[in-house]
């Protein structure tokens, strides 16, 4: 296994190196510098821009629009959100506008 020690050896050998690069090298180094990537082909019916700024407040409102207007639905489904008090069913009362124990109605 290699210590600091290695490491520093290896490193200090590496700088007191003095031999240029051969020309073909150097040529290929350069060359592959010089060379542009090509251009992403253009995809789908909106730009991403478009995408983006549609997507974000979409996600937004959808987001909202379940956790509020949607709350019995997703505490139905979600485990562990069973309502276990008079306290919490008044909670949620004040919170949505409606009945959380059953038989009640709101």
């Amino acid at each position: 296994m290699m210590d600091d020690d290695d490491l520093d050896h290896m490193l200090r050998a590496a700088r007191a190196d003095t031999v240029p690069l051969g020309d073909g090298l150097r040529a290929r180094i350069l060359a592959d510098a010089a060379r542009r990537p090509a251009p992403a082909p253009k995809s789908g019916l909106l730009p991403a821009w478009l995408g983006g700024i549609l997507g974000v407040p979409t996600a937004a409102a959808l987001g909202l629009w379940i956790g509020v207007a949607q709350a019995d639905l997703v505490l139905t489904y979600m485990p562990g959100t069973s309502i276990s008090s008079e306290g919490e069913a008044a909670l949620l009362d004040d919170v949505f506008g409606t009945a959380w124990i059953e038989g009640e109605t709101g």
